[in-house]
């Protein structure tokens, strides 16, 4: 999404330049189909270090009985451990309404919060997931385990 364009331009200026006139150019496409971005520009203006970290993290974290992705899970491809990357990087069409455990999951990437009467973004949560995903509200959202306590920054406007 655009949100990446603060972090992208935070290393390089004119790769984020570079990419940005990249999607203008793949126009409505870049949603509807399977595009090709020159993400190469970014992976290139990476130090080294950050580089090494980014590529040394996993695609999921477990403690007990908790799953932690960035996506989800395929509801029906048993154990995390034996599920495909991209599923947990990205989640599935029936993630998370149709996974009912036994894992407890922890997922972003679905920009799915459930506005309270307020209009403050809140995780959305069920008996076997929570989605922490609140930053198109301009909110980041944690949650402190195990006490289950949900913390939040204040809203950030663009």
């Amino acid at each position: 999404g655009m949100e990446a364009f603060p972090t992208i331009a935070s290393y390089s200026s004119s790769v984020a330049r570079r990419l940005r006139r990249a999607i203008e150019d793949l126009g409505a496409t870049v949603v509807t189909e399977r595009t090709e971005l020159p993400y190469e520009l970014f992976v290139d203006a990476l130090p080294e270090a950050h580089l090494a970290f980014l590529m040394g993290l996993e695609p999921f974290h477990r403690i007990e009985n908790t799953v932690f992705v960035h996506g989800g899970v395929d509801p029906g491809a048993g154990p995390v451990e034996r599920q495909a990357r991209d599923t947990l990087l990205w989640g599935t069409d029936d993630f998370p309404a149709d996974y009912e455990g036994p894992d407890f999951v922890v997922y972003g990437h679905w920009d799915n919060a459930v506005l309270d009467e307020h209009g403050w973004p809140m995780p959305r949560q069920s008996k076997f997931t929570i989605g922490l995903d609140t930053i198109s509200h301009g909110v980041l959202t944690a949650l402190e385990l195990p006490e289950g306590r949900i913390l939040q920054s204040a809203r950030h406007h663009a």
